[in-house]
């Protein structure tokens, strides 16, 4: 009976001391089981745990374990705050990189998605066919249409349809437009912008039959949305001896008179040519002071009754103005040829001609004698026909005038053939002239060249 209440005794002690050794190894087992699981928190926990378990050695290593994990509670807190600086930073250069992605977007849709590296022009016709190549040398008289050509650097990631403005403005600075011309611009045009466009071609400004250029430098710009892309210069040149300009009194036609007792007057020319020159000067008048900038007209006195008017120009180059010239006739009596017709193959007695009629009125003649004269000339109207005796063949007839106003509905002179056969020297075609004079042969009106032919 001893013996079996010893064997229970001992099982009950051996029970009690391994409960007591698996408390420590189990609990610092699984605080370490935790540690390699990175669960420090809980390995901290389980080490704290064993510190109170009766079968703890006294020389044991929790204190050194719960150390490790805070060791490695340090380490994860700063490798999170180190990841979560990485990650805070890294948004920041993403949203960075959004916004300079915006930012260069937008400045290159500002710039019309291209760079312009350079532009040179060309002089094309109304159908877009080049006349002078694009970067060569230009002349402004033979220039129908200006077009430039805009070598470029693409900005667009995509394909884009974009409009540009055009401006150009004349050697004295002055915009150039027309009634197409879109508000405070010459043109625009419109063209998709790929990601590979090297370059881009506006339409030309110009004539189709040319003149719009003169010879200077015009300035060229190019706008897409209120910016202004591409600022340029082209120069258009003159020919040797070439005019592009010429004006009198800055005027391109030019009209005078002057007085019965003449006079003078002062013109002034401009022009880019060389030189000028004047043409056609009426007999009556003549050039006086010639400068290269100016000269005077002198008109004589005109002796006759009638008006007189004539023209002459200033040539210079390819240009010409034209000068309308007219003067007053002698202050008096006036007279005016209404009708003139001929009569052939008439018999005045033995005698076979021809009668010349005229419907005629006179005024401020009143009981005055008219005169009224047919002189006789070869087809050129210059050699005179000439009788016998050398004087000029020539008929004539007079008439007082019975009222302020007279009218003769029919007054004829009968010229005999006989006359002109042997001074017109076999010629068959003639001509004459008629004048209505005073008695004092002051000429009232003249009706020159009435061509005829001699039967």
């Amino acid at each position: 009976m001893k013996k079996i209440i010893g064997l229970i005794i001992l099982s009950m002690l051996s029970i009690v001391m391994y409960g007591q050794t698996s408390c420590y190894n189990e609990t610092r087992n699984r605080g370490i089981s935790y540690y390699n699981k990175g669960q420090y928190e809980n390995a901290i926990k389980a080490f704290t745990a064993a510190k109170s378990c009766p079968d703890k050695p006294d020389n044991n290593d929790l204190d050194q374990r719960i150390a490790q994990c805070r060791k490695k509670q340090q380490e994860e807190e700063r490798r999170n705050r180190e990841n979560e600086i990485e990650r805070q930073r890294e948004a920041e250069n993403s949203r960075q990189r959004e916004q300079e992605e915006r930012d260069r977007e937008n400045k290159n849709a500002s710039k019309g998605y291209i760079n312009i590296n350079r532009v040179v022009f060309a002089n094309v016709n109304n159908e877009g066919d080049i006349i002078n190549e694009y970067g060569s040398t230009l002349y402004a008289s033979d220039i129908k249409y200006l077009r430039p050509k805009f070598y470029i650097s693409s900005l667009a990631s995509s394909s884009k349809y974009i409009t540009f403005y055009c401006k150009m403005y004349t050697p004295n600075g002055t915009l150039m437009t027309g009634d197409s011309s879109p508000s405070g611009y010459t043109y625009s045009n419109s063209f998709t912008i790929h990601p590979n466009t090297t370059w881009i071609s506006m339409s030309g400004w110009g004539n189709k039959n040319g003149g719009t250029y003169i010879p200077g430098t015009y300035k060229y710009e190019l706008w897409y949305n209120g910016n202004r892309l591409y600022t340029t210069n082209v120069t258009l040149y003159k020919r040797e001896n070439e005019a592009t300009k010429l004006t009198v009194d800055n005027k391109t036609s030019v009209s005078t008179s002057f007085s019965e007792y003449g006079g003078t007057e002062t013109f002034y020319v401009s022009t880019d040519a060389n030189e000028w020159t004047t043409w056609g000067i009426p007999s009556w008048c003549s050039v006086q002071n010639k400068s290269s900038s100016s000269f005077t007209l002198r008109c004589e006195a005109n002796t006759s009754r009638s008006e007189r008017s004539d023209y002459m120009k200033i040539k210079a180059g390819n240009k010409e103005v034209r000068i309308d010239i007219t003067q007053s006739g002698k202050k008096g009596p006036s007279a005016v040829i209404n009708n003139l017709w001929v009569e052939h193959n008439i018999f005045n007695g033995m005698s076979k001609g021809m009668r010349i009629h005229i419907n005629l009125t006179v005024n401020g003649m009143l009981g005055k004698t008219v005169k009224y004269c047919v002189f006789f000339y070869l087809n050129d109207n210059t050699t005179r026909l000439i009788n016998m005796f050398g004087g000029h063949i020539s008929s004539s007839a007079t008439s007082r005038a019975t009222y302020e106003s007279s009218t003769w509905s029919d007054w004829w002179i009968f010229v005999p053939y006989q006359w002109l056969y042997a001074a017109a020297n076999r010629s068959n075609y003639c001509s004459f002239d008629v004048e209505i004079q005073d008695l004092n042969g002051n000429l009232l009106v003249r009706k020159a060249n009435t061509q005829f032919v001699l039967y």
